[in-house]
């Protein structure tokens, strides 16, 4: 029952309807050319080198983007798998990228990752985008589709991670018919 009272409450705050008198517009004849909200592959951050990073240069790619801070036990432990996934999936059209939080600046989290063989990009992100990405637990990962928005999101340390990203890229690559 409280889940029927959240939806009519969500839909009350849909566009094109009012909770007043006024006569609620057809969906279909709402504007859709316009997102009412960012891609989740829209952020910005900065590379190991100091550079800008914007990830919506990534569009077009199936892109894996995870979470992960340098005190996270389960983060580190990953490096090692995501660096095989990125392996596998090389010439395929898809992205891995680490997005570091609360590890530090550029230089701190570029002589972290000296210990480790992360062969893919790893970039630092401000920690605002722990809460626009619901990152709630570390490691978090999210696979965006092409078009960029969110398809999938894994928390944790995740057994057989990497087999259900491969599975997941080739649903993806089918869906949008993308070739390597």
């Amino acid at each position: 029952m409280l889940a029927g009272v959240l939806i009519a409450t969500n839909f009350g705050l849909r566009p094109g309807f009012s909770s007043g008198a006024a006569t609620p517009v057809a969906l279909d004849a709402l504007d859709r050319s316009a997102p009412t909200e960012p891609l989740a592959i829209d952020f910005a951050a900065v590379d190991l080198g100091g550079q800008p990073f914007h990830g919506i240069d990534l569009k077009g790619r199936i892109v894996l983007l995870d979470f992960w801070a340098v005190w996270c036990p389960p983060c580190l432990d990953a490096f090692p798998k995501l660096t095989q996934l990125a392996r596998d999936l090389e010439g395929e059209p898809f992205e891995l990228v680490g997005i570091a939080l609360y590890s530090g600046d550029y230089e701190d989290v570029g002589e972290f990752l000296e210990a480790y063989e992360a062969v893919y990009l790893n970039v630092v992100g401000e920690e605002d985008l722990a809460f626009r990405y619901g990152v709630i637990g570390y490691p978090t990962y999210l696979l965006i589709d092409p078009q960029g928005a969110v398809f999938k999101r894994y928390v944790g340390a995740l057994p057989g991670l990497e087999e259900r990203v491969k599975a997941d890229v080739r649903e993806l690559k089918d869906k949008y018919g993308l070739d390597p």
